[in-house]
C-alpha cells in the first residue's frame, strides 16, 4: 500500500516538474522573441572603449576554451581574425542588450528589492556550492555585486517588456507596422 502511494506521488511530482519545465521554457522563448524583435528595431552607437574591452574579454574566453579543449595554439592563430569577428559581434549584441534593458529599467523605475537580491544569491550559491553569505562577501570584495544587481534589473526590464508586448496566438511577438505600432493578431 505504501509503495503504491509513493509511486503515485512520484508520478504526480514528475508530471508537475515536467509541466513547470515546459512553462519555463515557453516563457523563456517568449522573452527571447520579444528581446530579439526589439533589438532588431534599435540601433545606436556603443562606446568604443567599452566595446573593445568586452570584445577582448570574450576573445580571451574563447582562447581559454580552445586551450582547455586541447586545441593547438596554431589553430587559434589561424582562426584569430574569425574569432575576433565573432567576439566583436557577440560583444556588440551583449552591450546593446545591456544598454537597452538598462534604459527600460530606468524609464520604468525598476530596481531590485533586497528580497530579490537574496533570492538570486541563494540560487547562485547552490550552483557554486557555497553559502549565500559567503557568495555575497566574495561578490562585494571583487566588486561584482553590481553585476548581480544589474542582472536582476535587466531581468525585471525584460519581464516588463513582455508584459507590454503584443504576443500573437503562436506565442511570438507581433512585428510593428510601418508606424512602429504592433500589428495585433496578425501571423
Amino acid at each position: 500500500q505504501m509503495g503504491a502511494e509513493s509511486a503515485d506521488d512520484a508520478r504526480q511530482r514528475i508530471r508537475r516538474n515536467l509541466e513547470q519545465r515546459g512553462q519555463m521554457q515557453q516563457g523563456e522563448a517568449v522573452r527571447d522573441q520579444v528581446l530579439t524583435t526589439l533589438l532588431s528595431k534599435v540601433q545606436f552607437d556603443l562606446p568604443p572603449t567599452v566595446l573593445a574591452r568586452e570584445t577582448y574579454e570574450l576573445l580571451v574566453r574563447m582562447y581559454q576554451d580552445m586551450a582547455r579543449r586541447g586545441d593547438a595554439e596554431e589553430t587559434f592563430k589561424e582562426r584569430q581574425e574569425e574569432l575576433r569577428s565573432q567576439a566583436e559581434e557577440a560583444a556588440r549584441q551583449r552591450l546593446t542588450r545591456h544598454y537597452l534593458l538598462t534604459a527600460v529599467a530606468a524609464a520604468e523605475e525598476l530596481e531590485p528589492a533586497a528580497a530579490e537580491i537574496e533570492q538570486r544569491l541563494e540560487l547562485y550559491s547552490t550552483y557554486q556550492n557555497t553559502t549565500p553569505k559567503a557568495l555575497r562577501r566574495q561578490l562585494i570584495e571583487s566588486g561584482r555585486i553590481v553585476d548581480l544587481i544589474d542582472a536582476i534589473r535587466e531581468d525585471k526590464a525584460l519581464e516588463r517588456l513582455v508584459e507590454l508586448a503584443d504576443i500573437r496566438d503562436d506565442g511570438k511577438a507581433a512585428e510593428p507596422d510601418a508606424d512602429g505600432a504592433p500589428t495585433r493578431g496578425q501571423p
